[in-house]
């Protein structure tokens, strides 16, 4: 499943997209997380991390294990589909994120049978509809938008997601330190089938974000 775009594609916007993008669609990358990286335009390919970015305005770049989301206004995203869907007790995410500004934002999400269970972990920039996250890394749960704590830009931020399946619930950890504890899903994640990091920028700013060190177990 690929997350919808922040915003509908236009035929204008869909007409910008570059045509370096377009000649790079299924090619191989590089890795992360020791695993192939490939520019993908609708279908994800299981196993691999896809790249999207639609709108050219937007960029992801690979270089040593480290990914850059750059560029203003709308949204890229990277996701890895499983292969098989996971349905046992715990998976752990780990990764580090670093914010040139507070105008960056970034999500990370996960997708189950069921649908998508948005911003389970977001770093705060641009978002009209919940000003309050701005500059704040945040949760979305059963008690709505939970405030995790103020992130600081320029600062590499270590980031720990265990997702309790057999609980309904999941820890998150901040710079080694629990911040969240059993926090419950809005809604039921019967099995993880594919998680991605979706990134939007100020379009007076465009600034970046950085994503390395990352981990997961299952």
């Amino acid at each position: 499943t690929v997350p919808a775009p922040s915003q509908s594609v236009s035929a204008p916007q869909a007409a910008s997209q570059s045509a370096s993008t377009s000649a790079q669609l299924g090619r191989i990358v590089g890795t992360f997380n020791k695993t192939k990286v490939i520019i993908s335009e609708d279908e994800n390919k299981a196993g691999f991390w896809n790249i999207h970015m639609p709108y050219a305005a937007s960029k992801i770049e690979l270089s040593n294990e480290v990914l850059n989301f750059y560029g203003s206004g709308s949204a890229c995203w990277i996701q890895k589909d499983l292969k098989e869907p996971f349905k046992g007790k715990t998976y752990v995410f780990e990764w580090e994120e670093k914010h040139d500004s507070i105008e960056d934002h970034l999500d990370f999400y996960i997708n189950g049978t069921k649908g998508e269970y948005r911003g389970i972990i977001g770093f705060g920039g641009i978002d009209s509809g919940r000003p309050q996250v701005k500059g704040n890394i945040f949760t979305n749960n059963t008690n709505g938008v939970e405030i995790v704590q103020a992130y600081k830009p320029g600062k590499w931020h270590k980031v720990r997601l265990d997702v309790m399946i057999d609980k309904q619930k999941y820890d998150i950890y901040i710079d080694g330190t629990k911040k969240i504890s059993e926090a419950k899903f809005k809604t039921t994640l019967d099995a993880i089938v594919g998680f991605g990091l979706e990134r939007q920028s100020s379009a007076k700013t465009p600034k970046g974000v950085k994503v390395r060190k990352f981990k997961e177990k299952g």
